[in-house]
């Protein structure tokens, strides 16, 4: 009886998929969010400042190679250099780089809500010999894209993004979206998929196929699965405009 209360506690404690120290962890972290909130502040608030935190790391030359990938994957699915393209969370302009290389002069657009990222992004870009005037980049602090209004868009990018992103969010980010496609426009994301929904921490969320697929039909789009990507912590999606 004793070791089966001794087992009950210890899987108590360290829950799916987590350690004793990544659940006290949360537990701060859901403290901290309550206390922005409590200040007048957003989840989008709590989760910049954390991402401003560590703009400065080293990346790795393993980090920024990733970006290839990411540029072959959608010139696989049909990004060309005349296509305006919107890079949702383009944070340090990893895939950024490789697509503005890519993308004729002014059609790269990213967005992200760590302004340090963005300016370490930019910086790197420009040792590289890279023009800022050939793209445009925005902090943002919300997910309705007025920084890009007017702007028609044939390809939009978002990796590991949705993975941090509250179903409330990317329902706002889906409706802020669709009248910014340009006819035949495509949206393509990646999300961490669930048998059933999951919040893994307050900065970490996982969603069922058939959830997701609801989020974005309610917003007017198809929703599509695609099975060419070879990350398997993450489920590749294509949405357009239904």
């Amino acid at each position: 009886m004793l070791q089966a209360l001794k087992n009950s506690i210890k899987t108590n404690l360290k829950g799916d998929y987590k350690s004793v120290d990544k659940r006290l962890s949360t537990q701060v972290d859901k403290l901290v969010v309550l206390f922005y909130r409590l200040i007048g502040r957003s989840w989008i608030d709590y989760y910049a400042d954390r991402l401003d935190a560590n703009a400065g790391k080293d990346l790795g030359d393993d980090y920024l190679d990733g970006a290839n990938v990411h540029l072959q994957y959608l010139q696989a699915h049909g990004l060309t250099p005349d296509h305006v393209m919107l890079d949702y969370g383009c944070g340090w302009l990893r895939t950024g780089g490789e697509a503005i290389r890519f993308l004729k002069p002014g059609h790269y657009f990213g967005v992200d809500i760590s302004a340090e990222r963005i300016k370490a992004g930019c910086e790197r870009l420009v040792a590289e010999g890279i023009d800022p005037a050939n793209f445009e980049v925005h902090p943002v602090r919300d997910c309705l894209l007025r920084e890009v209004a007017g702007q028609k868009f044939d390809t939009v990018w978002a990796n590991s993004v949705f993975s941090h992103m509250p179903g409330d969010d990317i329902s706002a980010m889906l409706a802020a979206l669709r009248p910014l496609l340009a006819i035949d426009g495509q949206f393509v994301f990646n999300f961490v998929r669930a048998d059933r929904p999951m919040i893994k921490s307050v900065k970490s969320f996982s969603y069922e196929v058939e959830e997701m697929r609801a989020l974005c039909e309610a917003e007017g789009y198809a929703f599509e699965l695609l099975h060419d990507w070879d990350y398997t912590t993450h489920q590749m999606a294509r949405v357009v405009a239904a």
